[in-house]
């Protein structure tokens, strides 16, 4: 979903590589960590799967004819996954970086993710179906057998 590259709109580049000592790596596991962390609270209500497919469209303007791609991910779930990389990221060291800071922005995501798992929250995203393509539901309706008085 995310890239290491869109790391960099978030916090410097330079403070990345000063961190993680120019380690690619590093960033990548934590990017995939925050990705995980994220698909945890989302994975019982909705679909995970098509959620972090990264999905890219090309779009021709038909007045001027000029193409361009549309970024059709969810835009609060990748910043989520950005905050959350980044502090998995500055738990190796605290170089130049307020971690109060990133502390509150870190504890917000969650917040705001714990809301989407209850429900309390609805973002536009895709739901969980099942195998015959109705969608999941947290809340089950059942009830017991008839009870009948045989007198």
């Amino acid at each position: 979903m995310v890239t290491a590259d869109e790391i960099s709109n978030i916090v410097y580049q330079e403070t990345i590589d000063l961190i993680t000592e120019q380690d690619s790596v590093i960033v990548i596991q934590a990017i995939a960590a925050a990705e995980e962390e994220v698909k945890s609270y989302l994975r019982g209500r909705y679909d995970v799967d098509a959620i972090f497919l990264r999905s890219v469209e090309t779009v021709t303007d038909e007045s001027t004819g000029q193409t361009s791609t549309v970024d059709r991910r969810n835009a609060m779930l990748v910043e989520i996954v950005k905050v959350i990389a980044v502090c998995h990221v500055i738990m190796l060291c605290n170089a130049d970086m307020i971690y109060d800071q990133w502390r509150e922005r870190y504890d917000r995501a969650v917040t705001y993710l714990k809301a989407v798992s209850k429900g309390d929250v609805s973002p536009d995203l895709p739901i969980l179906v099942n195998s015959d393509g109705v969608a999941e539901s947290p809340i089950k309706l059942v009830s017991n057998h008839k009870f009948n008085h045989y007198f």
